[in-house]
C-alpha cells in the first residue's frame, strides 16, 4: 500500500516551483538559433554533418523563447525546420524535450541554449530526472 506524506508533498511542490522558475528564466535569455527549412534527408538543413556546413547555415537572434528543430510531413515529404520559437505560432510549454505532434505528423524539439537546434535529438534534461527522483523517493513510502 502506498501512502502520501503531506510533508513530502510540500517539499516536492516547493522543489518543483523552484525548478520551474529556473526553467522559465532559462527561456527568457536571448540566444542564437540555426535557421533553415528544407527536406529532412540529404540536405544541409536536415543533416548538417561538418562544422563548415554548420557555419554556413543561417542564424536567427531569438530574444525570448527557445530554439526549435521540427521535423514534419508536407505533401508526403519529410521536412525540417530550424528556427526560434518567436518565429512560428506555437502553443506548447517549453520544457527542453522533444514532443510528437498529436496527429503524428511531426516531431518537435525545444532547447534553450545557443545553436542547440542542430543535434539529431534533444535529450531530456537533468531536471526531469531530479523531479522523478524527488517524486519516487519523497512522495511515497511503503507501509
Amino acid at each position: 500500500m502506498f501512502v502520501i506524506s503531506v510533508t513530502a508533498v510540500n517539499d516536492v511542490i516547493a522543489s518543483m516551483q523552484m525548478i520551474l522558475s529556473v526553467i522559465g528564466q532559462e527561456f527568457s535569455d536571448p540566444i542564437e538559433c540555426y535557421l533553415c527549412k528544407d527536406k529532412a534527408y540529404n540536405t544541409t538543413c536536415g543533416e548538417p554533418t561538418t562544422e563548415e556546413e554548420l557555419e554556413e547555415m543561417d542564424k536567427v537572434h531569438c530574444k525570448k523563447g527557445a530554439c526549435i528543430k521540427w521535423t514534419f510531413y508536407k505533401n508526403h515529404e519529410l521536412m525540417m525546420l530550424r528556427t526560434c520559437s518567436e518565429k512560428i505560432r506555437i502553443n506548447l510549454l517549453f520544457d527542453n524535450v522533444c514532443h510528437t505532434e498529436r496527429n503524428g505528423n511531426g516531431y518537435l524539439c525545444l532547447c534553450p541554449h545557443n545553436m542547440c537546434n542542430t543535434a539529431s535529438s534533444t535529450h531530456s534534461p537533468l531536471i526531469i530526472s531530479i523531479i522523478i527522483a524527488l517524486l519516487s523517493s519523497k512522495l511515497f513510502y511503503v507501509l
